[in-house]
């Protein structure tokens, strides 16, 4: 799989490099220091052609280290409808020990004490409190943002992501925590995760461990904690989905391009749009409704989304399937010039001059710019 992954990071960067905003850094009273951060915004969310939608947003820790290959390990998934759009916004480091454990400890993980190393470890909550009181508001100020939000970790980052999680106060509703170091401060995270009551507020839960033997220093101490905490999770009342995934073929590096690809996909499992939707409204809108009802808020299918499934079935010479969807489009997005247009098309395709040329009109009239619906008028008459 990585092999193939890699070759679709080649295809998309390009695609994607327009799209990535660098904002004013963030003077954090909670880190007493300017933080700066990156936003990839999807495709879609510069196009001035259809109506604008809202969308999740991805937040990713150990930033500029993660950021090209995630953006476009999501366009892949979310161009083939596996998963839907997202905003990303990286976080990169400034002192990454110190935001990304949660208390103060010298000890690293092969039992040794590593002063210089670990010396300013312990401010993980000032971190989390920027993450949750500070960055995110600002995203969803400036951002056509849902509430659904999704946290990406790795190694310390994924402690990190495990501590957002073990708050269950957080304004995150899903977590991929990747090989995480969950042997920090002694097992601290099951200790914690045994004095949770619930876990309520996040929906779902992915975690990976890599295969580290290969490194001089017995590591079988980690995998047993990734293991505990596991098994302790399995045994809260099952209020989330959560999947503990183990890649032995890769190391605690390698391990995140697997990880992030398969956490994605099972966060979203039920979001894959089939080819039976594709050619019935009935199931589309349906899958949609069931998506809202499963994350708690509006999943709005995009009117581009829409367009796009119409011109499949136009192109299938399924004619009143196509004119399900572009009346659906009509419906969702009353304002927009396009789906008149398109619209138009079907019923000219259909023989209906009478709508085609009333639909054409009403395209004209929103955008009288639209070259392609007065040239059909012409031909029309």
């Amino acid at each position: 799989m990585s092999k193939i992954l890699f070759i679709l990071v080649l295809l998309c960067a390009t695609i994607s490099n327009a799209q990535v905003l660098t904002p004013t850094p963030i003077n954090s009273k909670f880190l007493n220091e300017e933080r700066a951060y990156r936003v990839h915004l999807p495709p879609s969310y510069s196009d001035t052609l259809h109506a604008q939608k809202k969308y999740p947003v991805l937040l990713l820790l150990d930033g500029y280290y993660h950021f090209w290959y995630t953006i476009n390990v999501m366009s892949f998934l979310s161009a083939n409808n596996v998963i839907p759009e997202f905003i990303l916004v990286a976080v990169p480091n400034t002192d990454r020990t110190r935001d990304l454990t949660p208390t103060h400890s010298i000890m690293h993980y092969n039992g040794k004490e590593d002063e210089d190393f670990l010396k300013t470890s312990g401010g993980g909550d000032q971190f989390l409190n920027f993450i949750n009181k500070e960055l995110m508001p600002v995203i969803d100020k400036n951002f056509n943002t849902m509430k659904l939000k999704v946290f990406v970790g790795h190694s310390f980052g994924g402690l990190t992501a495990t501590q957002s999680f073990l708050s269950n106060s957080s304004p995150f509703n899903a977590y991929i925590s990747m090989d995480p170091s969950l042997w920090w401060d002694n097992n601290l995270c099951i200790e914690q995760l045994k004095a949770v009551k619930s876990l309520s507020n996040t929906k779902t839960w992915f975690m990976s461990g890599a295969n580290n033997s290969d490194v001089k220093i017995d590591t079988t101490s980690t995998r047993k904690s990734l293991e505990m905490f596991d098994e302790l999770l399995q045994k809260q009342p099952k209020t989330l989905r959560s999947e503990f995934k183990i890649y032995e073929e890769d190391d605690h590096n390698s391990v995140t391009l697997p990880s992030l690809y398969d956490g994605l996909r099972f966060t979203f499992n039920s979001y894959k749009i089939t080819n039976a939707m594709k050619k019935d409204v009935t199931l589309f809108t349906t899958h949609f409704k069931q998506l809202s009802e499963e994350w708690g808020e509006e999943f709005k299918p995009s009117q581009q989304l829409i367009n796009d499934f119409g011109y499949y079935c136009l192109r299938q010479k399924e004619l009143n399937n196509a004119l399900a969807f572009f009346k659906l489009n009509v419906e969702r997005y009353p304002l927009a010039a396009d789906v008149y247009d398109s619209i138009g098309e079907c019923y000219r395709k259909m023989g209906n001059k009478e709508l085609a040329i009333k639909n054409y009109k009403k395209s004209l009239e929103l955008n009288p710019n639209n070259q392609n619906a007065a040239e059909m008028l012409k031909e029309i008459k």
